[in-house]
């Protein structure tokens, strides 16, 4: 998709080279250090690794010991849903605004096909799979969804308070842990699209409270961030959304995508934090299964 510049333009994807930092050298961590090597033999572009890359970043000096780089894909997600909503309409979807489901889809299916004069359903509802979705074997899935509150701030990126960023940098696992309040668990600087970077970020099970701007997480983010990379002034944000926050839809035993045993039902959710990462293989393998319902079907 980056490479197609019609599309890269319409859904907001581009290639980033985004630097990996590490507290201590890769090589002393086997799980971090066939990590890299994996990427490395992937076929990556641009992947290089060096100690140079911390003094390129101009991030705090001694606390990092070893990173490496790659060019990535960055989507500018916000974009991405307006020009895929704009591309399924166009292809005669129709979209139902505040429908309210009670019960379950198991309980609904005869129902809900009969209404719509369908021949499958996909469930994607995300965190409203606690309530409408049923494991194969017959119990609720109100024990393994739950939420898991991410935040980020969004700083302007007009050069003005800082110098305009045009890269990616990431800490996964970060310190220092001596903030009070603090949840974080990782640090990443993106440019999101020509006009905002995202700064972040956290990982929360079970919390659904908002963030505001003045909200202590926030305050932790920002720490975080300015003490990894000082001459980044967390405070020059966009007056319009200044904070950004939501819930991902995590659940206990990872992504559920299949077809329910005896139905004509596909499930396809539970992606936590990796929604975007995931989306197009699943996409294709619920497309399969959708197939074989269509062909069982004969049609």
């Amino acid at each position: 998709m980056a490479n197609d510049p019609p599309v890269s333009h319409d859904y907001g994807v581009r290639m980033r080279m985004t630097s990996f930092f590490f507290q201590q050298p890769v090589r002393s961590d086997e799980v971090q250090l066939q990590k890299m090597r994996s990427i490395a033999s992937s076929g990556v572009h641009g992947f290089r690794q060096s100690i140079g890359l911390i003094r390129e970043a101009g991030i705090v000096a001694g606390e990092y010991k070893d990173a490496y780089e790659l060019n990535c894909p960055v989507i500018d997600s916000d974009q991405a849903l307006i020009a895929i909503t704009e591309l399924v309409e166009r292809k005669g979807a129709i979209f139902e605004k505040n429908v309210e489901l009670e019960g379950s889809l198991l309980s609904l299916e005869s129902e809900l096909l009969q209404k719509y004069n369908a021949q499958v359903m996909v469930n994607a509802t995300g965190l409203g799979s606690k309530t409408l979705a049923h494991s194969d074997g017959g119990n609720s899935e109100a024990e393994n969804m739950y939420p898991l509150r991410g935040a980020v701030l969004r700083l302007l990126n007009d050069g003005k308070e800082f110098r305009a960023l045009d890269r990616c940098y990431i800490v996964s696992d970060s310190g220092p842990e001596d903030y009070e309040g603090d949840t974080c668990e990782f640090i990443f600087i993106i440019p999101r699209n020509d006009n905002i970077v995202y700064v972040g970020g956290c990982s929360e099970p079970n919390v659904v409270e908002s963030v505001q701007a003045n909200n202590p997480l926030a305050k932790v983010i920002s720490d975080r961030a300015r003490h990894f990379m000082p001459s980044l002034n967390t405070h020059h944000r966009d007056p319009v959304m200044p904070v950004a926050y939501g819930f991902r839809p995590a659940r206990k035993g990872d992504v559920r995508l299949e077809r329910e045993k005896g139905t004509r039902i596909v499930h396809c959710y539970g992606h936590g934090g990796s929604g975007w990462s995931l989306s197009f293989g699943c996409a294709l393998d619920v497309k399969v299964l959708v197939d074989d319902v269509l062909a069982e079907l004969g049609q």
